[in-house]
């Protein structure tokens, strides 16, 4: 798996406005995979709730009043079957 997002190459059409929109999309998402690159720290927003949709290898920062994963505010992964408390 690649360890950062490149847009593919857009598909080729007839229609000139599809060719346009084509090629604006591709621009955007060239912009936005850039935009990422040389990443060095981010920035977790704390939450009050758990996530509507649990994914192996997601980080959260809990409040730990509101949603307590199990030890209180702080930082937690969700390992696919738990929430492991990280400090």
């Amino acid at each position: 798996m690649p360890s950062q997002y490149e847009p593919r190459t857009t598909p080729v059409f007839e229609n000139q406005d599809l060719r346009n929109l084509t090629s604006y999309i591709y621009r955007e998402l060239r912009e936005i995979s850039q935009t990422f690159t040389g990443i060095q720290a981010i920035q977790l927003q704390e939450t009050h709730v758990p996530p509507p949709k649990l994914v192996k290898g997601m980080l959260v920062l809990a409040d730990g009043t509101n949603w307590n994963p199990g030890s209180g505010r702080g930082f937690y992964a969700y390992d696919g079957t738990t929430w492991r408390y990280l400090g």
